[in-house]
């Protein structure tokens, strides 16, 4: 197996680096409000960025699809994990008991199984073929993705309504940092 490190693959390492390194540094913080929930959404955005990186660099075809696959796990969950963690930071957690958080993770599964076992239905992408000059795969998707994409953005633009909401009412250092973390959400 090569890998060929382009410059994407290198910023995707770093990232990873970082996701890993902010899970770290939030640890000994794990029991205030948003803690644990952010370190978990750290972690699973740092599988995403690995999951992209390693497809990038990867040279085989059938290596590049396969790390796809299972990094997809990162895609599938970071949204959610994310509408988590605002949930938990601005202290509506007890709305996500186990009932609702198994209900609210049943797409992001399916997702991700669907990535997984893509070969027998192609349901995520329908065709996947392999550009050698430029070294990528070029998925075309399937109807499966429109459903990932728009259960996505249902738990972003949510997490990101609890956010402004909770922004009028907070005092001013928790509203600085809802003041940066808003603008984020635009920065996957």
């Amino acid at each position: 197996m090569s890998w060929q490190f382009n410059p994407y693959a290198h910023t995707l390492l770093v990232t990873t680096v970082f996701a890993i390194l902010m899970g770290v540094f939030i640890w000994p913080r794990r029991r205030l409000p948003g803690g644990l929930s952010l370190i978990i959404l750290s972690m699973t955005a740092a599988v995403w960025a690995l999951g992209n990186a390693l497809e990038t660099a990867a040279t085989d075809p059938a290596i590049k699809l396969t790390i796809a696959k299972v990094g997809y796990f990162g895609v599938a969950f970071t949204p959610l994990l994310f509408l988590v963690f605002v949930l938990d930071y601005t202290q509506r957690i007890e709305w996500l008991n186990p009932r609702r958080l198994i209900m609210l993770a049943g797409l992001p599964f399916l997702t991700w199984i669907m990535a997984l076992t893509n070969d027998l239905y192609g349901m995520q992408w329908r065709e996947v073929t392999y550009d050698p000059l430029q070294n990528i795969l070029i998925y075309r998707y399937g109807p499966w993705f429109v459903i990932t994409a728009a259960n996505a953005y249902i738990y972003m633009i949510t997490a990101s309504v609890l956010l402004a909401r909770s922004f009028m009412h907070v005092q001013s250092w928790y509203r600085r940092q809802i003041a940066f973390l808003l603008p984020s959400i635009l920065f996957p």
